[in-house]
């Protein structure tokens, strides 16, 4: 059994995408796979499942979608192919998954190799190992913990992977957001900024910590930054499909209600504390 993803580099950053159902990529938050890059319009393109077929067509952006050199309106993706949207640079590809298995991403590590290696080596796939390591993870994340089993499935077929190194930029404040995250591995470190664009710790997150729930349950701008501390695995829950889990899940809305509030009184608390160690400004 088959199932398709893109992979994505852009700079340090390393991002798998699984395909599942209709996909839109662009610079606005609402697309599936939002990319921030002044070459990628707003609406730049969508790929879509025909018959057997991937196809991807643009959506009348300004640089278009360029395969082999050469500016296409859509195209009928091949595992193995490279295309760019703008000047970023995609990977289409497939993964071999045994019959009775389920078709989530197994390990993060094989596909952020697969990422790495040439288009030729891109198409063959292969089997995939360690079919309960992500669900495990997310499994032991509290905000998850009434879900069950095939939900925890169906979560992470549908969740983007990104791998940033030390120090990358994930979220920055004052951007609009409509995912959250969860931290698979490694660290990060959450913070703000006051008006006199003075940095303020909030958290530094770890394995089976969650981020970005301010924005998601607001539908506001970001209210801080993340960068990752040491390499960190992410997976990123869109707003959609968090949207539908809610749904099904009350419990899980209540959570992240609760993980709100106390966040935001902790921001508020430490904003308040900046304010009062700042020295008064001296008269003229």
């Amino acid at each position: 059994m088959k199932t398709f993803a893109l992979g994505l580099r852009q700079g340090l950053q390393r991002t798998i995408y699984p395909l599942s159902e209709t996909t839109t990529i662009g610079r606005a938050p609402e697309n599936t796979i939002t990319v921030v890059h002044q070459t990628v319009s707003r609406q730049h393109a969508r790929l879509s499942l025909e018959g057997d077929n991937w196809i991807i067509e643009d959506l009348g952006s300004v640089n278009g979608i360029v395969f082999e050199g050469k500016r296409v309106d859509n195209l009928k993706l091949r595992p193995g192919d490279t295309f760019r949207i703008g000047e970023v640079e995609f990977y289409f590809f497939d993964m071999d998954v045994p019959q009775g298995r389920t078709q989530y991403l197994e390990t993060v590590e094989i596909l952020l190799a697969a990422v790495e290696e040439d288009a030729d080596h891109l198409g063959q796939g292969g089997t995939l190992q360690r079919l309960e390591r992500i669900q495990d993870v997310i499994a032991r994340i509290p905000l998850f913990s009434s879900l069950e089993e095939t939900d925890y499935r169906r979560l992470v077929e549908n969740a983007a992977f990104h791998v940033f190194d030390a120090g990358e930029l994930i979220i920055q404040q004052g951007h609009l957001g409509g995912s959250i995250y969860a931290v698979l591995d490694g660290k990060v470190r959450v913070f703000t900024k006051d008006q006199r664009d003075n940095e303020l710790e909030l958290a530094v997150l770890g394995p089976r910590e969650i981020f970005g729930e301010l924005s998601l349950l607001a539908g506001k701008f970001r209210s801080e930054s993340v960068t990752a501390l040491e390499t960190t695995v992410l997976a990123e829950l869109s707003y959609s499909a968090m949207r539908k889990l809610m749904k099904e899940y009350p419990d899980v809305e209540k959570k992240l209600l609760r993980y709100r509030k106390e966040r935001f009184q902790d921001m508020e608390k430490k904003l308040a504390g900046a304010r009062m160690r700042i020295p008064s400004e001296p008269e003229s």
